[in-house]
């Protein structure tokens, strides 16, 4: 008698494990359901969205925070909702029984376990090489190398591009050079990005409307 695991379990494993934990576990279980012709294509599906969601958690601003949570329990409910009529007319025909999902609980928890740590060394390598180029970048403006300071700070807006500080360093370099044009420009462009932000707003406002005019 083939032994097959709760697929509401797995959502739970799924939703606080990741995803991918769990997208392993239903398509193995889809194979003890005896639909083997799911397998691969969920298997490669699952993976691809773990990715994404991992990408977005990682590089997209704190406002899109509850989108993904949502995405991230809609996933983990959606697949359960999914496998769960496989699962009960599996169990009406008396084909199999139901199996602890112990073991790959535990081994989920781990790699959750191992992912978050990846997370935290991976922000803290970024934040370390971030604070390490904006200090290069402004020891040349301190020095009055103004264009090496702005090749520097263009980099650090196109490695990080949700940093405000180095638009605001980048439009003071601009504006010190007396191009005024190209520091509102600057400012411009991250409001794009971060419209709430009053006290860009505020220099914005300032650069258009200072007294010493625009280049």
């Amino acid at each position: 008698m083939k032994r097959i695991w709760n697929p509401l379990y797995i959502g739970i494993i799924t939703y606080f494990c990741l995803v991918l934990p769990g997208v392993i576990l239903f398509a193995i279980n889809f194979e003890k359901l005896g639909k083997p012709n799911f397998k691969k294509p969920f298997l490669i599906v699952g993976s691809l969205f773990f990715i994404a969601l991992l990408w977005a958690w990682l590089y997209l601003p704190e406002s899109w925070d509850t989108f993904l949570a949502i995405i991230h329990m809609g996933s983990a409910i959606g697949l359960a909702a999914w496998q769960y009529p496989f699962y009960r007319r599996f169990l009406d025909n008396d084909e199999g029984s139901v199996e602890s999902l112990f073991k790959p609980a535990l081994l989920s928890v781990l790699f959750l376990i191992f992912m978050v740590s990846l997370g935290l060394g991976w922000n803290w390598y970024q934040h370390e090489k971030l604070k390490e180029d904006m200090n290069a970048a402004m020891q040349d403006y301190d020095l009055g190398n103004y264009i090496d300071a702005v090749v520097k700070l263009k980099t650090i807006v196109q490695d990080y591009p949700y940093e405000n500080l180095a638009y605001t360093n980048l439009s003071i370099t601009y504006e010190t050079m007396g191009h005024k044009d190209s520091a509102i420009v600057v400012m411009e462009n991250w409001l794009q990005q971060m419209p709430e932000d009053e006290q860009a707003k505020e220099r914005l406002y300032q650069l258009r409307y200072s007294p010493e005019g625009r280049e």
